[in-house]
């Protein structure tokens, strides 16, 4: 699955909604309760709705799958290798619940068709195929240190410590970012080692030496300051199609124009980007807001603090399990909310995530449905209302369309930059809390 500026939460949000819009209720037709095959085409007035549920890297049908047409029942849904189908006449809805260790995961996702035709579920399941990689980096001075990163992982180089295995590297065409500098001093000369194959279950032997480097090139970067939160960060990242992140700089987000330095566009292919993040925080951690700012060539960059997005949740009720309510204000911009309920004893988690058309622009009001009678529900997948629930909830937008992908669960194997996301700018409001039932 395509992952992008992930956050480390307890719980990974998936969000949705309440709210009532043309494409709603009693005037069109509820799911068909047999469901359709996959590739099958609308009845008329319809769209096909495709569902497709991964176990790991493999498709595979999870523990159940529903869908809701306006505010209509759900209704189960047969699939064949993880290949599920309806046709919907507006707004709808779809549930799944995926393995997850011992438990479960409940997910509900709420869209239109003219924003998803497809939902994936990525379930607990095989891994895809690893290899490893073997790096030899020469040409390093005494006072030379470099950050060496591919596919995520990263991994400190000295002239004394020169090699390093990366392990657990996913099959396919990798590369290698790294930053180098003097000593302490913040990266002054980059460079990318591109196709690198990895294979399954092999070691991949990779050697370069660093007098190819780039020097890096000055630029300004004018922050926004911290305003009412308690302190505000900043990172500088360069981005590679095939998930590598070269890290550039990181710390407390200055209060005045600071020049740092970024890779000048000449050294890099067009699917690689530099991806600038500015982050705000509340002084107990309960409120995060972020910009995040993608860009090729060298140019100037002013940061904008996004507006936070207001978001609480309540008990709901208690009969026949915990259904927590959620509300989140709206704001234009935002094209995904979601939220996520977690508790960590009983080993059980609810997501929730709706887009802006499902919600027809406004506000989320949202409770846990009931989906008891429905035929395969598991008591043991819902909310224990004898334990305190962690929940976390997103609200965020991209001005790419491209880029809305990677706020979703999808395929593993998208890419993680791309040319057309030059100029992409995204922003993101996370709340957290806790809930005693």
């Amino acid at each position: 699955m395509n992952r992008l500026l992930t956050v480390a939460l307890t719980f990974l949000l998936v969000a949705g909604c309440g709210g009532d819009d043309d494409g709603g209720g009693g005037d069109h037709p509820a799911i068909d309760a047999s469901g359709q095959p996959d590739g099958a085409q609308p009845d008329a007035g319809g769209v096909a709705i495709h569902v497709h549920t991964l176990l790991g890297v493999v498709p595979g049908n999870a523990l159940l799958v529903a869908a809701q047409n306006g505010d209509h029942a759900w209704q189960v849904l047969t699939g064949t290798d993880g290949e599920y189908s309806f046709d919907a006449y507006g707004r709808y809805g779809v549930l799944t619940v995926c393995p997850q260790d011992d438990s479960a995961i409940v997910s509900f996702t709420y869209a239109t068709p003219d924003e998803l035709t497809d939902i994936w579920a990525d379930c607990d399941g095989v891994f895809n195929p690893y290899g490893s990689v073997a790096v030899t980096m020469n040409g390093l001075d005494a006072n030379d240190a470099a950050l060496d990163n591919i596919y995520f992982q990263s991994h400190n180089f000295d002239q004394a410590s020169n090699t390093f295995t990366f392990p657990g590297i996913e099959v396919g065409t990798r590369e290698l970012a790294a930053a180098i500098g003097n000593n302490s001093d913040a990266a002054d000369r980059f460079m990318i080692v591109r196709d690198i194959a990895v294979s399954d279950g092999n070691t991949t032997n990779v050697t370069f030496t660093e007098n190819n480097s780039t020097p890096l090139e000055p630029f300004t970067i004018d922050f926004a300051p911290a305003g009412g939160f308690a302190f505000t960060t900043m990172s500088l990242e360069v981005y590679t199609e095939h998930g590598s992140r070269g890290f550039l700089r990181a710390g407390p987000a200055p209060d005045a124009p600071t020049e740092y330095l970024g890779v000048p566009a000449a050294a890099l292919m067009d699917t690689d980007l530099h991806v600038l993040h500015q982050e705000w925080r509340s002084g107990d951690g309960s409120q995060q807001v972020a910009a995040i700012q993608w860009f090729h060539a060298l140019a100037d960059q002013t940061m904008e603090r996004p507006t936070p997005v207001i978001a609480a949740v309540t008990v709901g009720e208690t009969s026949p399990y915990l259904s927590p309510h959620v509300s989140i204000g709206a704001q234009e911009a935002v094209q995904l909310y979601t939220a996520s309920f977690g508790q960590i004893a009983a080993d059980r988690q609810v997501n929730y995530r709706a887009t802006r058309g499902y919600l027809a622009g406004g506000d989320v009001d949202w409770q846990v449905p009931d989906v008891s009678s429905l035929e395969g529900w598991d008591a043991a997948w819902a909310l224990d209302d004898s334990e305190e629930v962690h929940w976390n909830s997103f609200a965020q937008s991209t001005n790419t369309e491209s880029a809305f992908a990677t706020f979703l669960d999808g395929p593993y194997d998208l890419p993680f930059s791309r040319a057309e996301w030059d100029g992409r700018l995204d922003t993101r409001t996370i709340n957290s809390g806790i809930l005693t039932p």
